[in-house]
This record gives C-alpha cells, structure tokens and sequence, in this order.
C-alpha cells in the first residue's frame, strides 16, 4: 500500500550518518486514511521524492 502523508521529522544534533539509527519524532498530519495505520510495531518506509531514505518503526 502506498499512502502519501504529510509530516515533520525533528531531531536534535548533527546530521545522521548512513546506516546508523536514532530515535526521532515524526508528526503527521492528521487523516481519515491514516489514522488507522499509526499502530504500534507498524514499520514504515521513508522517502524523500521517489527516493527511499530510511526505515522507521512506531514505539
């Protein structure tokens, strides 16, 4: 399933080195089709344009 959503990515500190992980806050904006998608455990892919930039999971 591919669902376009709008969000913010903040963190703090210097910029992320490929391959390496952190915890971020990621906030979406809030919609119908979202909404149920935002469950706990649930792995997403993040892109910038049509290019994939890393891997998240919802804790």
């Amino acid at each position: 399933m591919t669902l376009e959503v709008g969000c913010d990515i903040v963190w703090r500190g210097r910029e992320l080195i490929e391959g390496e992980e952190r915890l971020l806050t990621i906030r979406f904006i809030a919609t119908p089709e979202l909404e149920g998608l935002l469950t706990k455990g649930r792995l997403w892919w993040l892109h910038e344009g049509s290019v994939l930039i890393g891997e998240a999971e919802i804790i």
